[in-house]
């Protein structure tokens, strides 16, 4: 049973990355922890793992400590290509923002 929801759920997923380029997504559920001890919960990647789809996982804003907010990307298997392309506009977009933020 959990193998045929898993393989509705990437047919639906697939179906939807048809027209879309991308799907944006938190990467964790809040900041990134301070130091080295830990990387925070791996929670919101494993939907994506499970179903077998690329993911580009870019630093977002920032909370109020400064700690990063971590996005993710998910993109079609046949097309990694063009979701690393926007993972990386996407990450120079938040870097010019915060640029700008940092500014005024």
């Amino acid at each position: 049973m959990a193998l045929v929801s898993r393989r509705t759920a990437r047919a639906r997923i697939l179906d939807l990355l048809t027209w879309a380029d991308a799907i944006l997504a938190p990467a964790a559920p809040g900041p990134a922890p301070r130091g080295l001890h830990a990387t925070g919960t791996p929670i919101l990647s494993r939907p994506w793992q499970l179903l077998d789809l690329p993911v580009v996982t870019i630093p977002g804003h920032r909370d109020p400590h400064g700690m990063p907010l971590g996005l993710q990307l998910v993109g079609h298997p046949h097309r990694v290509g063009r979701l690393l392309g926007i993972a990386r506009r996407a990450e120079e977009a938040i870097r010019i923002r915060r640029a700008e933020e940092s500014a005024c």
